[in-house]
Order: C-alpha cells, then structure tokens, then sequence
C-alpha cells in the first residue's frame, strides 16, 4: 500500500512538471489532459515518500530522492538528474532505485530526451513490473519516439494494472489515451 501511495505521488509530481513541458498537439497535449485529475488526489506528506532503502545509507539516499523531487518541482530537471544519479551510484535493484529511475524518466521527459526517458521507465518496469505509472509515461517516450505501437501496448498495460489496482478512472484515461492514437 504505502508503495502504491508513493507511486501516485510521485506520478502526481511528475505530471506537474511534465505538463509544463508538453506540446499543444499530439500525445503530449492528451497526456496531460488525461492526468490532470491525478493532481485532485489528496498529497502524501513528506514521511510517507521514503521508500525502503537496503544499503545502510538510507538517509543520504532519501535526501536525494526527496532533493531530485524538489528540483523537478522547480523545474530544475538537469539538477534533479544529477540526484537521481547520486541515488543510482548505491542503489539498483531496491524500491529506491526504482523511485529514482522514475523520477528520472520524468526528467529526461520534460527535457524531451525520450530515449534516455524510455529507458529509464524499462529500468523502473524491469524492478516493477506492476508499476502501472511507468507503462504510462512510458507510452508517451515511445509516442514521441514514433513508436506508435508500442505506445499503444503500453497502455494497454496501464489499463490491465489500473483495473487491477483499482485505479479504474486511470484505467478510462489511458483507455482514451489509446483510442486518440488510433484515431490520430
């Protein structure tokens, strides 16, 4: 649960400072339309955003995740990079490498290096492959990337792990999501 909880944070986070960023066309503009009432939802205080940590340094790596954080939020995505390396210097396969390569992957989608941003959703998908988020925002790199296709599984993945976890008003987004790139 409090991994779900973080998640819908962080996509919350993530869709705010992406949506700054986003075309007035295409994918991107839909994106942000579909996601917009992700930042209804209530915030999760500060406690509640630090992921299990296995490497005896957990401080260090929550204050650069929550760090990372606050420079997206100030739309300081080459600074929040540079945190989320920092975490990924010590952490790969924990909950907190996980948290890192998402907030990363939203970085390098804002700066619109979709390839790296592809890259790191695969990495977040690979530590979870339930992170329902990550197939999300990954549809939208592969959009951009002119994979239409593969934006379209994406997100049919979105929608199955939504159903399941009882995101059903996310699960309709990514659904309509799908039916504008086959119409477009």
């Amino acid at each position: 649960m409090k991994g779900l909880k973080l998640a819908i944070t962080l996509v919350v986070l993530g869709t705010s400072f992406y949506s700054a960023k986003a075309d007035a066309q295409n994918f991107q503009n839909q994106l942000v339309v579909q996601v917009s009432a992700l930042q209804e939802k209530p915030q999760i205080r500060d406690s509640q955003l630090k992921p299990a940590n296995t490497s005896g340094n957990s401080s260090s790596v929550e204050t650069q995740l929550s760090q990372g954080y606050d420079l997206l939020k100030k739309d300081d995505y080459e600074g929040a990079i540079g945190a989320f390396n920092k975490v990924l210097q010590t952490e790969r396969n924990n909950e907190s490498a996980t948290y890192a390569y998402f907030g990363r992957g939203i970085a390098y989608l804002s700066t619109e290096k979709y390839e790296a941003a592809k890259s790191d959703f695969d990495q977040v998908i690979a530590l979870d492959a339930k992170f329902a988020h990550a197939y999300f925002f990954r549809a939208a790199s592969q959009y951009k990337l002119g994979d239409k296709e593969a934006a379209v599984l994406d997100l049919n993945q979105a929608v199955s792990l939504f159903t399941e976890q009882g995101e059903t008003e996310l699960a309709k987004k990514a659904q309509d999501m799908i039916e504008n790139i086959q119409t477009s």
